[in-house]
């Protein structure tokens, strides 16, 4: 039970001024419980940790509902979670789509991730969807994990961390470069790949803020530390010297792309996952199309 404090038992019994507070005792402004330090401070200690399992359960609750929302609105499949025949991370997703993008635009894409293939190295030029396939895994998997409906056909897959590298940032009050604000954020997922849980990485352009040299080096590393510690991923690239780390790590990865083409002098997507290494890129087209002169 709450006790109430040495000034607010001293304010309650001082009749001389007489001042109602809201349990109906005279009291001194001076004392009210309002003004008081050391109330408010009583009253709050014995409570934070009930308030914030309060609070947890009201948002366990919240996300359940929007979740059942959500399933009734769109009618889209639940997940179906199942026992890993190892201890490495398993997705298996068909048609999978972004949520928040128009079913009349949305362009479908099927990953696998199991024992034999663990990484996905997906290389493709500028604006051919590279990282919205990240993002469409991503936010399936959260989805997943959170007992949602997914936007897709089915999705199959083991209980899993998710850890995510997308974009990262400079800060000039931190004094950090844009490739040391990356290896943090590396750090934290190796981190998530000790727990009990088998981890799903997903890395946007590896290493993109160092020399090429390095990176080709580094992502090989990165990419071997984390197949030892259980987990599976994708990672994207427009770098093609990334492509060869498949040579090397064998069968166990495995080199997909997007593409695109220019008609009529416009670039065009068709934003669909296919086999084997990019053949071309579109930087250069890219910057004629805008109007530079190069």
């Amino acid at each position: 039970m709450l006790k109430a404090s040495s000034s607010f038992r001293k304010c309650c019994a001082d009749s001389k001024e007489k001042r109602s507070c809201r349990r109906g005792c005279t009291a001194s402004r001076r004392n009210s419980p309002v003004d008081s330090v050391e109330t408010i401070s009583v009253f709050k200690t014995p409570f934070l940790a009930e308030y914030g399992r309060f609070t947890a359960g009201v948002v366990s609750v919240e996300t359940r509902r929007g979740g059942d929302k959500w399933d009734f609105e769109v009618n889209d499949p639940f997940p179906e979670f199942i026992d890993s025949e190892t201890s490495q991370a398993f997705i298996d997703g068909e048609e999978l789509g972004h949520p928040l993008i128009p079913a009349s635009t949305c362009v479908r894409n099927s990953v696998r991730l199991d024992k034999n293939t663990r990484v996905l190295l997906v290389s493709g030029s500028n604006m051919s969807g590279k990282s919205s396939l990240l993002r469409v895994v991503g936010i399936n998997a959260v989805l997943a994990m959170a007992g949602a409906p997914i936007r897709g056909q089915s999705l199959r897959l083991t209980p899993l961390n998710i850890g995510t590298r997308i974009r990262s940032t400079d800060s000039l009050q931190e004094g950090r470069s844009t490739f040391y604000t990356e290896i943090l954020h590396i750090r934290q997922i190796f981190d998530l790949a000790r727990e009990a849980d088998p981890l799903l990485f997903l890395f946007d352009e590896l290493l993109d803020g160092t020399n090429s040299k390095d990176r080709r080096i580094g992502a090989e590393r990165l990419i071997r530390a984390l197949l030892e510690r259980r987990a599976n991923g994708i990672v994207t690239t427009h770098d093609l010297a990334l492509t060869e780390i498949t040579a090397v790590l064998g069968n166990c990865m495995r080199n997909m792309h997007f593409g695109d083409q220019i008609v009529d002098g416009k670039m065009k997507f068709d934003y669909k996952l296919r086999e084997g290494v990019v053949t071309k890129s579109n930087a250069i087209e890219l910057m004629r199309l805008i109007g530079l002169e190069i």
